[in-house]
């Protein structure tokens, strides 16, 4: 009995010592709930979510809300986020009319490509609804090393599910959408695509135009249609026939 007693009152003592560490995690929350409130209390960031219009996906209930930002900026006062253009999406919200649900297409910072709002149709600038997938045009990445997202950084190919789901890029990083389609025979995406060829961080008509495809049904990445082996070929016979010192 008198063992048990002294093991007991030695793990007591033990446990006595240890350091509370469980009020740690509440402590850390509870910071994240300041720094969260002070956040949301700033007058300096008095944003506002906004959505014009909203686009339903073949008639199926789930619909999707364009998201842009009015940061209060009007009528001289100072402009916080200056690398969000007002003509431009800042992300794009899918809602479920069936179920009530929503989620954000994705949490990455991102600016949609539009020229507009007129969005009502399937037919805009930044978002396509093809037979099994949408497809969207998106600025990601500062090239040009401005410190914004502009019209000057490449746009990428991004693909997902008709649930907004799987969201992932298509299009190869450094590359500038040119063209693009959908080939619903072989579920297969064709690019054409312009690289930063002379590496001064602009996108200008004598960089390098390459072909690109991807395969669906792969969940693949982009491979050029044209291989280095053909380009050589397409050199030496371009130049055997304009060249006029080989005729």
């Amino acid at each position: 009995m008198f063992k048990k007693t002294l093991y007991v009152l030695i793990l007591f003592s033990l446990n006595a010592c240890q350091p509370t560490s469980s009020k740690k995690p509440h402590e850390r929350i509870d910071s994240l709930t300041l720094d969260t409130l002070k956040i949301l209390n700033d007058s300096a960031k008095n944003l506002n979510v906004q959505t014009k219009s909203f686009i339903e996906i073949d008639s199926s209930g789930l619909i999707i809300l364009p998201l842009i930002i009015d940061d209060n900026s009007e009528n001289g006062k100072k402009v916080t986020y200056p690398d969000i253009p007002k003509s431009n999406f800042w992300n794009l919200l899918f809602y479920d009319t069936n179920t009530g649900q929503s989620h954000l297409l994705s949490e990455r910072k991102m600016l949609l490509k539009s020229n507009d709002y007129s969005y009502g149709n399937l037919g805009n600038d930044y978002f396509i609804n093809k037979p099994r997938n949408l497809f969207y045009k998106i600025r990601v990445d500062d090239h040009n090393q401005d410190g914004e997202l502009t019209a000057v950084d490449p746009v990428y190919l991004f693909v997902s599910d008709k649930k907004g789901n799987g969201f992932r890029q298509i299009s190869p990083d450094g590359y500038n959408l040119i063209s693009w389609d959908y080939i619903k025979s072989t579920n297969k995406v064709i690019m054409i695509l312009a690289k930063d060829s002379d590496g001064n961080l602009k996108f200008e008509e004598s960089d390098e135009i390459k072909s690109f495809e991807v395969d669906l049904n792969t969940q693949g990445i982009a491979s050029e249609i044209i291989s280095g082996h053909l380009k050589n070929k397409f050199k030496l016979l371009f130049e055997k026939q304009w060249n006029t010192s080989h005729q």
